[in-house]
């Protein structure tokens, strides 16, 4: 008698676990032949480069040190010449601020501070050891009025000690300007003030707050 049934083999449900088991039997092949292999090779390498950097790192790291020592060995250097040589040349600006001058006219500092200007009127901020701001007064005065510098004060920064910075700027203002008479008191709010008037044309009036220079306000003591 004829059998009217298909072989199991023949079967679509044979086919279709054959096909698959063929497919798994190939991605584990796959995996354990080609993939497997590649990345734990690669992992390796990476292994090793990461052991080869190992015994630099203390090497790279007293480099650094060593470069941070020598910057800021550089920076000492550079700071005790500024303070040293603050009025060289017996000029009344402070070495570094002389690029603006009493008469200028006030745009010139929008033009050299563009990237350090404050929210208040012709007020910079600098980085510098004595220093922090710096405000440019202006010539009022008829037609004059706002564009015209009639006077500079360098603020003094607190982290030094504001009476010790008097102090030595004091010192170098005496020491720049030998025989000039200067004079040493009160004023109205009751600061210490250290003055030295018309010096090359510029009056000198120094408190533990800040420097001033002006060529048109008259100093008065209370």
């Amino acid at each position: 008698m004829k059998d009217n049934h298909k072989s199991w083999k023949e079967s679509k449900l044979f086919i279709a676990i054959a096909s698959g088991a063929a497919t798994a039997t190939f991605i584990i092949l796959l995996f354990s032949t080609i993939i497997i292999p590649t990345l734990t090779q690669k992992c390796e390498n990476e292994k090793y480069k990461l052991q080869q950097l190992v015994p630099e790192y203390p090497k790279l790291i007293k480099n650094l040190e060593e470069k941070n020592k020598e910057n800021l060995e550089l920076k000492a250097k550079l700071n005790a010449y500024r303070m040293e040589n603050i009025f060289k040349d017996k000029i009344p600006y402070p070495l570094g601020f002389r690029g603006i001058k009493i008469g200028d006219n006030i745009s010139k500092v929008k033009i050299i501070y563009s990237n350090n200007m404050t929210n208040y009127p012709n007020t910079v901020y600098i980085e510098h050891d004595l220093f922090n701001y710096i405000m440019y007064h202006t010539l009022k005065i008829g037609d004059l009025e706002g564009t015209t510098i009639s006077g500079i004060t360098f603020m003094i920064k607190n982290e030094n000690g504001q009476k010790l910075t008097y102090e030595l700027l004091k010192r170098k203002l005496i020491e720049s300007f030998p025989s000039h008479p200067y004079k040493e008191g009160k004023n109205r709010l009751n600061e210490t003030e250290f003055i030295m008037e018309n010096v090359k044309g510029i009056n000198i009036r120094l408190t533990p707050r800040g420097l001033s220079i002006d060529q048109i306000i008259k100093i008065i003591y209370r």
